[in-house]
């Protein structure tokens, strides 16, 4: 039997440990009305990659570790995955990270509302850190109302596209959590926070699900979901609120 045909089969059939894990919600996104970035300029960022298709992104915390999305690493083979960094190039380049294990948050839900989506992954050979491939502090405390951050990916840079070669970066803004809940219709998590422009959209798009939001330099989001709208804005797993979990799992 080929072999991808075998791994797609085993891929429904069971998760790390042997058992059937249901499947993820919204697994892809895009970075809308982005610019094209080198990876130099966003060297936490790494691409999380099923079979050798990179179907998230997800952001180094350490020399074995990366975060992304819980609902990316649903049904997904352990020893069929693996995390790509120090590349600007989609599926190319850089080097390749063997998963050795993946968490995903004991809370993870999808329903009635997607919550604490987010889970580790340990990598086999560490990260080897140069210009193009460093971590990111994790926040300890959310940001405020109005800070300014960067979201990046790989995603379409227009919605219906095709995936971007090229890693995008798009600014947007942290919206309050009034805000949130209103455009999101009530939908927002106690552990999520989100970031847009409100009216205009989320920055997200295909494929950045995962990745990290970034403001003051440090991780404070775990890109998640978009609300209902074209115009809502993106659902993140609060990073601060989940860093004791994270340090609870592996010591970082």
């Amino acid at each position: 039997m080929n072999i991808l045909i075998y791994a797609i089969i085993l891929r429904f059939l069971m998760s790390c440990h042997g058992s059937v894990v249901p499947l993820g919600v919204g697994t892809q996104t895009r970075i809308i009305d982005g610019s094209v970035i080198d990876i130099e300029k966003a060297p936490y960022q790494a691409q999380y990659e099923h079979i050798g298709i990179p179907t998230c992104g997800a952001t180094i915390i350490s020399p074995a570790y990366a975060l992304t999305a819980a609902h990316c690493t649903i049904r997904s083979i352990v020893s069929l995955v693996t995390i790509r960094v120090g590349s600007s190039t989609r599926a190319h380049g850089g080097s390749m990270h063997d998963a050795v294990f993946i968490i995903r948050h004991e809370r993870y839900s999808a329903s009635p509302t997607i919550e604490y989506d987010i889970a580790i992954v340990r990598v086999a050979a560490v990260f080897m850190y140069n210009e193009r491939v460093q971590p990111l502090k994790m926040a300890t405390a959310a940001p405020q109302a109005g800070a300014s951050a960067l979201v990046a990916g790989w995603g379409a840079a227009a919605e219906g596209g095709q995936p971007s070669a090229e890693l995008r970066e798009a600014r947007v803004s942290v919206l309050g959590r009034a805000a949130c809940n209103s455009s999101l219709e009530g939908r927002l998590g106690e552990a999520s926070l989100c970031a847009g422009h409100l009216g205009a959209g989320s920055g997200l798009g295909d494929r950045d699900l995962g990745g990290g939001l970034v403001s003051g330099g440090e991780l404070v989001g775990v890109a998640s979901w978009r609300g209902p709208h074209p115009s809502s804005p993106g659902v993140y797993a609060d990073v601060a609120a989940l860093r004791g979990w994270v340090y609870a799992n592996c010591g970082i």
